[in-house]
Formats: structure tokens, C-alpha cells, sequence
């Protein structure tokens, strides 16, 4: 029921595998030889690092029963399975029908002789939420503070570069070239460009983003940061929608544009 992030898949027939926080900690890489001190036994063994697998919590290690045995006999251990027998606490991880009561089903784990505790992961799931529920109102916020940022330096820049060309747009009109003509004339330019700076800032964002989900990391916790391609897809039609509405008040203005006056204003 563990799932391996390692290439194969699965655990390797020899050696072990190790949470990837452990090549940062320790500067090792795969086909390493590592030494594992098992102090209370007095004893050390010797396992090849085989392959990294991606772990958010600790940095564990991962091997066959056999591998450890072998192992644990070849450091000098006469009786490795009895060592390896203690203690006798384990966790095991259980899958039960969905159609069943879960409340009833813990209970039936729970009363199970030599069961200590059950912990429910849809439990574990809902605490995990209502933590980061915190976090979710500060990215919210986040959010909307920069989509008024991103409006307002679009706005500027737009209505900058529209007041430039004012007399350009005078001259188009008084040629006979209608207005909605010219706004979609300014639509298109300013979409393109916005679409264009949409493909660097986003690999520069996520970039940015795994190196403050990287500085995060110790020997507790290790994160990867993880984008779906549908969160860059809202996000670039987010940019375009921003882009669309900064362009209403200069395309009005375009509309308005009093072309004596501009004509005046070129001739002085």
C-alpha cells in the first residue's frame, strides 16, 4: 500500500532506498555505500544506496526483510530474524470497503486484541486542511492584492501609451476608420504582448516558487513544489483577463478623443 517515487517503482532485491532530503544532508548519491549504527545492538551494517524516493515527512530508509537479515548477519549478528523480532510494535496500514460504516469499522479495528490505536486518515486528512486553512486566506489574499497590482501597472502603462499615440488614433479616425476598428487594433496589440510576458513570467514564477518551497526543508520535512498544468492555464487566462479590463478606460478615451483638438494641439 506504499506507493515508491523511485524510477522502478518498487523496493530493490538489494541495498535500500533513502528519502531524497538525505543527498542534501549528506552530499551521498545512488551506489553510495552507507553506514547504518544500530547503537542499541552495538552493531553496523553496510547497505548500498540503490535510489532516491521522494518523502514530505523525515528522510527514511526502505529495504527487504531479507536485505536487512543478510546484512545484519554479515556485521557478526548470529541470530538476525530474533533481533529483528524486537520489538514487537508495528504499523499496518488497512484498506476496508467503502460501502461499510467507518465509524463501525474502527471500532472492529479498535477491539482487535493487541491493537493499540487506529488512526483514521480522513481524520489526519481534515486536521491537515483545517491547518492549512490559515494559508489558503493568506494565498487569497495574496492573490488579490497582486491581480490589483497587476491592474494597476497595466492601466498605467496602457493609458501612457495611449495618450503617446493619441494623435495617431486622432489621424485614424479623421481618415474614416472606425472606432471599434481601432479598439480591437489596441485590444490585439496589448493581448499579444501580455501573452508574451505571460510564458517567461510563469517559468520564472514557478522557478521562483520551488526555491521558497526549498528553503523549507530540513530533517522533518521535505517539499516539492507541485503544479498542475490547470493551475497555469487560470492563471495565464487570469493575466489576459486583467489585461482585458485595463484596456476599457483607454479604448473609452480612444472613443472620446476630440480630434480638433488633437489637430490643434499637433499644429501648435
Amino acid at each position: 500500500m506504499h506507493g515508491w517515487t523511485n524510477p522502478s517503482g518498487s523496493l530493490p532485491a538489494t541495498g535500500v532506498l533513502a528519502g531524497r532530503g538525505l543527498a542534501d544532508k549528506l552530499g551521498v548519491a545512488e551506489g553510495d555505500l552507507l553506514r547504518i549504527d544500530l547503537p542499541t545492538h552495538d552493531v553496523t551494517i553496510v547497505l548500498e544506496l540503490v535510489e532516491f524516493v521522494d518523502e514530505p515527512l523525515g528522510i527514511p530508509l526502505y529495504a527487504r526483510y531479507q536485505v536487512i537479515a543478510d546484512a545484519l548477519g554479515n556485521a557478526g549478528i548470529d541470530d538476525p530474524e530474533s533481533l529483528m523480532a524486537e520489538p514487537t510494535v508495528a504499523s499496518t496500514m488497512t484498506l476496508f470497503d467503502p460501502t461499510l460504516s467507518r465509524s463501525t469499522t474502527i471500532t472492529a479495528l479498535e477491539g482487535i486484541p493487541g491493537v493499540l490505536a487506529v488512526q483514521d486518515a480522513r481524520t489526519l486528512y481534515d486536521l491537515t486542511q483545517q491547518f492549512l486553512g490559515l494559508f489558503y486566506a493568506f494565498v487569497g489574499i495574496m492573490l488579490i492584492f497582486g491581480g490589483l497590482m497587476a491592474f494597476s501597472l497595466m492601466f498605467n502603462t496602457i493609458s501612457v501609451n495611449i495618450a503617446e499615440r493619441s494623435t495617431e488614433f486622432a489621424t485614424l479616425k479623421a481618415s474614416g476608420m472606425a472606432d471599434r476598428t481601432i479598439a480591437w487594433m489596441i485590444v490585439g496589440e496589448n493581448l499579444l504582448l501580455t501573452a508574451l510576458g505571460i510564458i517567461p513570467g510563469t517559468v520564472l514564477g514557478i522557478w521562483i516558487s520551488s526555491l521558497f518551497m526549498a528553503s523549507f526543508d530540513n530533517d522533518s520535512f521535505t517539499f516539492e513544489l507541485f503544479v498542475r498544468p490547470l493551475t497555469i492555464a487560470i492563471a495565464a487566462l487570469s493575466m489576459l483577463a486583467v489585461a482585458l479590463l485595463s484596456l476599457i478606460p483607454g479604448i473609452r478615451s480612444v472613443k472620446h478623443l476630440d480630434i480638433g483638438g488633437v489637430v490643434r494641439e499637433r499644429a501648435v
